[in-house]
């Protein structure tokens, strides 16, 4: 009886686990945050902060909005507020956009784009420059594009605090061609901290053990049956 109680409190546990999961996803999931200045959003411990937004060289509007990348790292995915960031039928168009993102332990940047480009003379692409906390000195750059290459990484020393620089562009001339970038995704390396490294390293411990426990014994259960035989 008190296994079975105990059987069923461990499924309770796992759904009410599974619920509070879900509901906390569909929370993320519905608060995008406006590309403004001044906005701001945390995710697994990184506050990522709009420092500056302009469009055709204006500031921006509401054309397009971020959220948690949602990933196993901290991370934003900037996305358009219908279908894209920007979009271009005959012409040019350009995003220009900075975080702040603080945090400790930051060593490293990803980039992601996703969107369409037809024709000969369209692109669809991303710059980036990432920024030390002196707003000045470049930790390195990244330029990501529809039809090329659609992610990059860059690592470097650890920061607590760096400046995410970046041109969602888009650009098409002429009948027939077109350009769109619909999302752009950001994810962050950190490095990870000591209590973490030290949890890991108990598991290979533990691991190592339950192998070396295991080994043993079926080298007895081997010789047992050996002596039987004899």
């Amino acid at each position: 009886m008190q296994g079975m109680i105990r059987s069923r409190m461990r499924g309770y546990g796992v759904a009410g686990l599974g619920a509070a999961a879900l509901s906390l996803a569909l929370a993320g999931a519905a608060q995008a945050t406006p590309l403004q200045i001044g906005q701001s959003l945390v995710s697994d411990g990184v506050t990522f902060t709009v420092t500056a937004c302009s469009f055709g060289g204006t500031a921006c509007g509401s054309q397009a909005t971020f959220v948690s990348s949602g990933g196993s790292a901290p991370g934003i995915t900037i996305s358009g507020t219908s279908s894209s960031i920007v979009s271009d039928p005959g012409t040019s168009h350009d995003l220009s956009v900075e975080f702040s993102a603080s945090g400790s332990g930051i060593n490293g940047v990803s980039l992601g784009i996703a969107g369409s480009s037809v024709g000969a003379s369209s692109s669809a692409s991303t710059g980036e420059t990432v920024y030390a906390s002196d707003g000045s000195t470049s930790l390195g750059a990244l330029n990501v594009k529809v039809g090329g290459t659609t992610s990059q990484t860059i690592a470097f020393a650890a920061q607590s605090l760096v400046y995410l620089s970046k041109d969602i562009t888009t650009f098409a001339i002429g009948t027939g061609n077109s350009a769109s970038v619909t999302s752009v995704t950001q994810t962050l390396s950190m490095v990870p901290e000591p209590a973490s490294i030290g949890l890991f390293f108990l598991g290979l411990l533990s691991l190592a053990g339950f192998r070396s426990t295991a080994l043993r014994d079926a080298l007895r259960s081997m010789r047992r049956r050996v002596a039987a035989f004899g």
